[in-house]
């Protein structure tokens, strides 16, 4: 019996993911935790949703985790947080379904990329850094841009993001969705930026999410879906709100 086991276990070595194998251990284990997480996040009611992305700040704040797969986590939890609850995805009509459906593949396609990241960085692999991955545009921001604002490193970054969004309203309002549009790289550049807090990259995450919902809420050709994406829109905007509390 001992000889089948230790010869099952030779057979079997060879057969992982030489970067798996070879990945930081503190940095494997804890992703090993955020994945068992978010199998429950994708099953959760509105009233489980919030405990269960709470649990993701403990593993990104655990002790010698790589920077690419704290990112990775922070990511996670962003997604996470902008998941559509089973209890509201459930009276949606079945257009908005499909539409909640292909966001979260864009979202599993996004968190794929950081995944190889964090793995590929800890296994001494190059990869792309995801700051290179996610720069917009190239050259310096316009005067008065929303980028200009979002990089003004003499204001403090919750200030910055609190006039970002104060623009996502008045941009909302007026129904111009270019504008809107152009948030979302600013938004997502804060986001994925080490320099700063958990809680503000988290707020900025969740206001790309706002910002989706603004946008198919112009978009919608009947009053119920206008409707009920301003109420997803609004739902956002809260989670924002409680994450800048925290923001320094």
């Amino acid at each position: 019996m001992r000889k089948i086991f230790f010869f099952s276990l030779f057979v079997l070595i060879p057969l992982l993911p030489e970067s798996v194998m070879a990945q930081n251990p503190v940095d494997a284990e804890t992703i090993q935790q955020a994945d068992a997480i978010m199998l429950k996040v994708k099953t959760a009611n509105s009233s489980e949703l919030p405990s269960l992305v709470a649990q993701f700040q403990p593993l990104v704040n655990t002790g010698g985790l790589s920077g690419s797969c704290r990112t990775f986590l922070i990511s996670m939890q962003s997604v996470a947080s902008a998941t559509t609850p089973s209890d509201t995805l459930s009276v949606m009509p079945e257009a908005m379904k499909s539409s909640v459906k292909a966001q979260d593949e864009a979202n599993e396609k996004n968190l794929a990329v950081d995944r190889k990241v964090c793995v590929d960085a800890g296994s001494g692999q190059a990869s792309e850094p995801i700051a290179s991955r996610q720069k917009a545009g190239g050259g310096d921001a316009a005067p008065g841009s929303d980028q200009q604002i979002a990089e003004d490193e003499s204001v403090p970054i919750h200030d910055r993001i609190v006039t970002l969004r104060n623009k996502l309203d008045e941009y909302f309002q007026a129904g111009d969705e270019a504008s809107l549009e152009g948030l979302n790289p600013v938004f997502d550049k804060i986001a994925k930026n080490n320099a700063y807090e958990t809680n503000c990259r988290l707020a900025a995450s969740n206001s790309i999410k706002q910002v989706e919902k603004s946008l198919k809420s112009i978009r919608a050709t009947d009053e119920d879906g206008k409707n009920f994406e301003k109420k997803l829109a609004h739902f956002a905007s809260t989670t924002v709100e409680g994450l800048l509390q925290n923001c320094q």
